[in-house]
C-alpha cells in the first residue's frame, strides 16, 4: 500500500485510539517517523477525537455528590436524593442504623466487582495458556510476533538516534522524481533504507543500495520494494555516499549503470 492508501484504511484511527496488536502499532509508529503525511494524520485524528470528547462532556451537577455521601453515611432519607428531577436516582438498598453499613455495602460491591474481574482474567489467562500447549503453531506464530517486535524496536531507536544521518537520495535524468532515504549510523553499524518515491521495478530486475567507500561503490545490499516498510541494509563504519541502482534478481556484483 502506498501512504494515502494507509491514511484511507482506517489503521491511523485504530492507531490513536490504542487498539491495533502491539507489531501494527509498532510499524505505524516507524512510518510515522520517516513520513511527514502519516506523523500529520496522527496529530489529526488525536485532535478530532480531543476536540469530540470535549464536546460531549456533560459537567455532574456539583449537589449531587455531597447528596450522594449523605446516603451512604444514612444521614439522608432516601426519597429525598430522588424527589427532585435534577437528580439521578439511585438504587434502593436498606440502610441499618449503624452509619457504617452504606460503607460496607459499598466495599462488598467493589470488591464483588473486582473478584468478577478476576475470574474472568483467570479463565481468560488459563484458556491462552491451553492454546499455546496445545496448538504448536499458535506458539510459532507468538515467537515470530516477539522477533517483529524487537526488530521494530531497533529500528526506531536507530531512527531516533542522534548520530544516525538522514541521507537522501534523489532520481535521475531516467527517474527524476525517484527519492529513496537511507539512515546510517556508523557507531551502532546500522543502515537502514525508506523508499519515498519509486517506480515499480521490471519484470526480473529488483533495485539494489550501493555505498560508495574509497569512491568505488560496494554492494549493501538488494532491497524489497515496498514503499510503507523501513527495511535494515548491510552496515558500514566509513562511507562516502550512497546510490540505488536497478539490477537483476538477486543483485550484482557492481553496479549495472
Amino acid at each position: 500500500m502506498n501512504i494515502q492508501e494507509i491514511i484511507e484504511s482506517g489503521i491511523i484511527e485504530l492507531y490513536v485510539m490504542n487498539a491495533l496488536p502491539e507489531d501494527e502499532a509498532m510499524q505505524v509508529a516507524a512510518l510515522a517517523v520517516t513520513h511527514p503525511e502519516i506523523r500529520a494524520e496522527i496529530e489529526d485524528v488525536e485532535a478530532a477525537l480531543q476536540n469530540y470528547t470535549q464536546a460531549q462532556a456533560v459537567a455532574p451537577n456539583p449537589e449531587l455528590k455531597d447528596l450522594i455521601l449523605k446516603r451512604i453515611h444514612g444521614d439522608l432519607p432516601q426519597n429525598q436524593l430522588s424527589s427532585s428531577n435534577q437528580y439521578i436516582e439511585t438504587p434502593k438498598l436498606p440502610v441499618e442504623k449503624d452509619n457504617t453499613s452504606g460503607r460496607r455495602t459499598a466495599i462488598w460491591m467493589w470488591a464483588a466487582t473486582v473478584a468478577i474481574a478476576g475470574i474472568a482474567f483467570l479463565f481468560q489467562n488459563m484458556n491462552h495458556k491451553k492454546q499455546l500447549t496445545e496448538c504448536s503453531v499458535e506458539n510459532t506464530k507468538l515467537i515470530e510476533n516477539q522477533k517483529v517486535v524487537v526488530e521494530l524496536t531497533r529500528k526506531l531507536d536507530i531512527l531516533r538516534d542522534a548520530d544516525t544521518k538522514e541521507i537522501e537520495m534523489k532520481g535521475s535524468k531516467i527517474s527524476p522524481l525517484s527519492k529513496v532515504l537511507v539512515y546510517w549510523n556508523a557507531k551502532e553499524k546500522a543502515t537502514l533504507l525508506s523508499i519515498q518515491n519509486l517506480p515499480a521495478p521490471p519484470k526480473g530486475k529488483q533495485y539494489q543500495l550501493w555505498a560508495i567507500v574509497n569512491k568505488k561503490p560496494v554492494d549493501a545490499g538488494v532491497f524489497v520494494y515496498d514503499i510503507t516498510a523501513v527495511q535494515p541494509m548491510k552496515a558500514f563504519e566509513k562511507a562516502e555516499a550512497f546510490a540505488v541502482s536497478l539490477e537483476p534478481l538477486g543483485g550484482s556484483v557492481s553496479p549495472t549503470v
